[in-house]
């Protein structure tokens, strides 16, 4: 008597450490958390369940697109039903489904994503033991090939022409702005802004949310330059927060450096980074000193007064670097200074 034996094969790739990691940050259960119970007719995986199947083939396939998703899953179905313990179908991850849940989480009266990265970040951090002395915020931009109205015949909201870090000032971009922890660079804020978006005001309102998932406001806050405006730095002191930040070369400020560099205010002092061997050149020198900052409080229109530490610092090897290419630059307009001479005389014929 005769047996048949039917043999089948799934590509497994990376998705079960994708769904392993998803699965521990509790996405599916914050999903399901934050947005409201499905309606009747919702039958299979959840909605949470329903977001790290979708996380994980974008994630595995690097494509956003939902058109692919059922066929990915119908190829999977072993493999994903194995690795989260659910009874996934293809049926679970149709175009109409995730549209459902995409708008769910993109509902612009509820906010939900807002809540979605406030208790996921306290999960990461209360989970992993994560270090909270230190909050990085930073932005770019991204650049997409788009035109200029979606397809219901509307202008795009988020997709604007504006300065592009990319280099490509012919596309619309939109500006990504996120919050994270250092030295790992979890995130725990991120936020979608208008491609034309005045960095300056977005660092406020992320930092007000990093205060909230961490518990706290007494960490250090990183940023560029464009953190460092006087209504930024005033709310954060007012809230008791403390920022790190290059202040930006506009206004006074460039006169203002230019005369502290030829003319030091207090002693010049040679700094060593701690991982440089005993008796090594100095890095850097520089120097601190203690300002005193007036600010109005847009509220209240009381004068505010606190004192800022304002370091001022030169790296040594950057300014060796930089001498000698200036003094090349410099022997190559003298030589051709004087091939201009030679030929202007005949000598150089």
């Amino acid at each position: 008597m005769s047996s048949e034996t039917t043999v089948t094969h799934e590509p497994v790739d990376d998705v079960p450490v994708i769904i392993a990691w998803l699965l521990a940050m509790h996405v599916d259960r914050l999903v399901d958390w934050v947005l409201p119970p499905p309606h009747g007719n919702w039958k299979g995986l959840t909605y949470g369940q329903v977001v790290v199947i979708w996380l994980t083939y974008i994630l595995t396939e690097c494509d956003h697109r939902m058109c692919p998703v059922q066929a990915w899953v119908s190829e999977r179905l072993l493999v994903l039903s194995r690795c989260t313990g659910w009874s996934v179908s293809a049926q679970d991850l149709t175009d109409d489904r995730l549209e459902i849940v995409l708008d769910l989480l993109g509902d612009k009266e509820a906010r939900p994503w807002e809540a979605l990265d406030r208790e996921m970040g306290k999960h990461l951090i209360q989970a992993y033991r994560l270090p909270t002395d230190t909050g990085r915020i930073d932005t770019t931009t991204v650049s997409v090939h788009h035109g200029e109205t979606a397809p219901d015949g509307q202008p795009y909201a988020l997709l604007r022409f504006g300065k592009s870090k990319g280099q490509r000032p012919d596309l619309r971009q939109f500006v990504q702005a996120l919050g994270t922890v250092d030295p790992a660079g979890v995130p725990l804020v991120s936020s979608m802004l208008r491609g034309n978006q005045n960095d300056s005001p977005v660092y406020l309102p992320i930092w007000r949310q990093m205060v909230e998932i961490i518990g706290h406001p007494h960490f250090v806050l990183v940023g560029d330059c464009k953190l460092s405006s006087l209504d930024n730095r005033l709310q954060i002191h007012l809230a008791g927060g403390i920022y790190l930040c290059p202040l930006a070369m506009s206004g006074q400020w460039p006169a203002v450096w230019r005369d502290w560099v030829l003319n030091p205010p207090v002693p010049v002092e040679d700094i060593h980074l701690a991982e440089q061997e005993p008796g090594a050149e100095p890095a850097y020198r520089g120097f601190v000193m203690d300002l005193g900052t007036l600010a109005q409080d847009p509220t209240t229109k009381a004068t505010i007064g606190w004192m800022e530490q304002v370091f001022v610092t030169c790296n040594l090897d950057t300014a060796r670097r930089e001498i000698q290419a200036l003094h090349q630059r410099l022997e190559g307009a003298e030589a051709a200074l004087r091939q201009i001479r030679l030929r202007r005389t005949g000598l150089g014929r």
